[in-house]
């Protein structure tokens, strides 16, 4: 039996920008993720320019380089959001293009 884990909205979350473009390709990332990490609330938001790939944990850190290890077997990109604009260099802004295949 698989265990419900509830969210209060204070745990660990990672925000990344990704190359993902599709929403099939979005759909089969998605629950590769979820199989891999049953027990985190992952989703990806295609409308926004950056591409938000989110994962919330029930505590525990977010495997970051793990989670870009499973984007980069189906040929995406994906690198964590600073946690505020102001970790962004002056000439940079938020949305911004990562180097991609144009998948």
């Amino acid at each position: 039996m698989q265990k419900t884990v509830v969210f209060s909205g204070s745990e660990p979350v990672e925000v990344f920008r990704t190359t993902v473009r599709r929403g099939r390709a979005a759909a089969l990332l998605l629950t590769r993720l979820r199989a891999q990490w049953p027990h985190f609330h992952i989703t990806l938001d295609l409308t926004d320019c950056d591409r938000i790939l989110r994962v919330q944990t029930a505590g525990e850190p977010v495997p970051v380089e793990a989670i870009g290890a499973e984007l980069a077997k189906s040929g995406y990109l994906c690198e964590p959001l600073p946690d505020s604009d102001d970790d962004f260099p002056a000439s940079e802004t938020p949305c911004f293009p990562l180097n991609n295949s144009g998948k």
